[in-house]
């Protein structure tokens, strides 16, 4: 019997060309050698319970946990990402077996729940599937699963669940290496009873989570317009674009508007407080070969929020044609500054020779006026890193002995490995205003400890941004950000590559090169965190004067702190999707959280938060 796991990172590389096609080998181990193999779908889709292959991996389903059974029956158990069922397999003197085109047919479903491990007992009348906090247990007879049982370890966590061989007895071992044991014959068990095609839904009774069902959606985007939560879609339906608003309400009501677009635009923004979605329509081809849309046109739907009838108005903030050496043009970042009503726009151009240059496009909605910035230097790659309303930071890679341009000086560098970075920090203008760079930081990504402490201003009229390499950092200063509870200098920043401090005011954030939060405190407390959490270092969330969020990928749980006394205030279990993005509303009331794709989202209120007190 074989089981294996698949990962996300599995995904193809080539959206064109690809088989959407997972070989499943099995093999005697005496005499080594393959018994024969089975053909099933890499990724499947679900509609009108009718379960297929599809050929657009993003929206699909992987092939994440597979397992064997040959006694009673043969038949290959398939956990796809959030779908697990058996698939029974007739043909028992065929080598090769291809279930692609009839999958449907012969896939039975009987659990809807996010899995990371498929795992049978010996005699194979046990099954279990496990997620991050979850387990459900199955008894299999004659290849029929009759009943179930649900164990729920979302206050500890989950590392691994093993049957101890032919007994019914069952070891969960979990986040804080403690070993569960549990007697499954155990007459005190609630075993739950399956009737033949039902499916155990774990989503069933739990909080909603919406999602975007249209298999040809293109983009979305969610925001707060007069504290309310809108999400926006754009989907190509017949070879006609199309943008669906869905308006949601204080009390959980919410409608669906969908719009006929004039041109095909393939992203789409909305940001909180500003009604008028804006539409992004770039090519992504050669641009030695014309097409009608070449280039990038930036177009604002005016006040489509506040409409009433059908017909839309559009205004084209912004277009671009570039020049023939421009191979490819990459949307990275984007925003809204209310405050001078301008829109923010920030892309990578992609040369024939593979450099890639900065562009940073700002316009002002009410005067219409814009400006664009076009980085003088190029590079191996350009990576967002921060970026608020006034302010922009990007990572570069640049090659050994390059000569580069800093404020209109020419400078030349030898580092070493071909690991040279800059940090470039942008000051962000508005349609009259220029955009200009504030300081170009090298560092070498094989430099211990911290690369630079970057200092906000509170109030950027009074104060400018500072960037301050450790040599000119007061050392006692330093030490305070990575010194440990007692005072003690830590090491667990030791050795670690590319670390930024980021501090505003009284708060502070270290943070790598990739965007991890490390730690999060203030002048008075902290708080760490290893890599199973994902905090999200934006300016709305970093900068918050009342909660502080943090994401626990391991064990699923939503972690909401008291940014005052950085203590944990609540702890919600969330195994519904893999969270990807949030986002706040102002007054930090709500928040929209969404997977990775921004398929599936959630919007949750905060109905009552006690504020931990020292």
């Amino acid at each position: 019997r074989y089981a294996s796991r698949h990962d996300d990172d599995d995904k193809p590389t080539d959206k064109e060309n690809w088989d959407n096609i997972c070989r499943i080998e099995i093999w005697t181990l005496d005499p080594m050698k393959r018994y024969r193999y089975f053909e099933v779908p890499s990724y499947i889709i679900c509609r009108d319970d009718q379960y297929m292959p599809i050929s657009n991996f993003e929206i699909g389903q992987l092939l994440k946990c597979v397992d064997y059974i040959n006694i009673d029956i043969e038949a290959l158990v398939l956990g796809y990402h959030t779908i697990t069922g058996l698939l029974f397999i007739k043909n028992r003197n065929m080598q090769i077996v291809n279930y692609i085109s009839n999958f449907n047919e012969a896939f039975h479903p009987f659990l809807k729940f996010p899995i990371r491990h498929i795992t049978l007992s010996d005699d194979q009348h046990l099954l279990c599937a496990s997620g991050h906090i979850f387990i459900y247990l199955f008894k299999i007879a004659q290849g029929q699963v009759t009943s179930y049982i649900k164990i729920d370890h979302s206050s500890l966590g989950l590392i691994e669940s093993v049957f101890f061989l032919d007994k019914y007895r069952f070891f969960i071992n979990d986040s804080h290496n403690t070993l569960y044991e549990y007697e499954l014959q155990d007459n005190n068990l609630s075993w739950k009873v399956i009737s033949q095609n039902d499916i155990v839904d774990h989503f069933e009774n739990q909080s909603k989570i919406t999602c975007w069902n249209n298999s040809n959606l293109l983009h979305t985007s969610y925001a707060y317009i007069n504290n309310n939560p809108v999400g926006i879609g754009l989907i190509l339906t017949e070879g006609i674009h199309k943008l669906k608003v869905r308006f949601y309400h204080e009390k959980t009501s919410w409608r669906e508007v969908e719009y006929t677009l004039n041109q095909p635009y393939n992203r789409c923004f909305i940001y909180n407080d500003l009604s008028s979605p804006i539409l992004v329509q770039t090519f992504n081809k050669d641009c030695s070969h014309p097409s009608k849309h070449q280039g990038v046109v930036i177009t604002q739907l005016l006040n489509l929020l506040d409409q009433t009838d059908a017909k839309l108005r559009y205004k084209i903030l912004w277009q671009y044609n570039p020049c023939h050496q421009v191979k490819k043009i990459c949307l990275i970042g984007s925003a809204y500054r209310e405050a001078d009503d301008t829109l923010i726009i920030i892309m990578k151009e992609r040369a024939m020779d593979l450099m890639f240059q900065l562009m940073i496009i700002t316009i002002n909605l009410c005067t219409r006026q814009r400006t664009t910035y076009y980085e003088p230097n190029s590079y191996n790659s350009v990576e967002y890193f921060y970026m608020d309303e006034y302010y922009l930071m990007t990572i570069h890679d640049i090659e050994s002995n390059t000569t580069e341009t800093i404020l209109g000086d020419s400078i030349e560098r030898n580092l070493d490995n071909n690991r040279g970075k800059t940090l470039n920090c942008y000051c962000l203008g508005d349609g009259a205003r220029k955009t200009y760079k504030l300081i170009t930081q090298p560092f070498n990504f094989n430099d211990d400890d911290i690369t630079c402490k970057i200092t906000l201003p509170v109030d950027r009229l009074l104060d400018d941004l500072i960037v301050q390499c450790p040599s000119k950092v007061d050392i006692e200063k330093l030490i305070y950000y990575i010194k440990e509870q007692d005072g003690t200098v830590s090491t667990r920043f030791a050795h670690k590559y590319g670390l930024f401090i980021l501090e505003k005011e009284h708060e502070f954030a270290i943070v790598d090169i990739y965007g991890h939060v490390l730690r999060k405190g203030n002048n008075r407390h902290f708080v760490d965190f290893n890599y199973d959490y994902l905090c999200w270092h934006n300016n709305q969330s970093l900068w918050s004067d009342k909660i502080w969020m943090a994401y626990n990928c391991k064990t699923q749980n939503i972690h909401l702190y008291d940014t005052d006394s950085m203590q944990l205030n609540q702890m919600i279990p969330f195994p519904y999707f893999y969270i990807a993005n949030m986002q706040w509303n102002r007054e930090h009331s709500s928040f929209m959280i969404t997977n990775h794709t921004e398929r599936h989202y959630c919007i949750m209120k905060c109905l009552k938060l006690e504020m931990a007190k020292e």
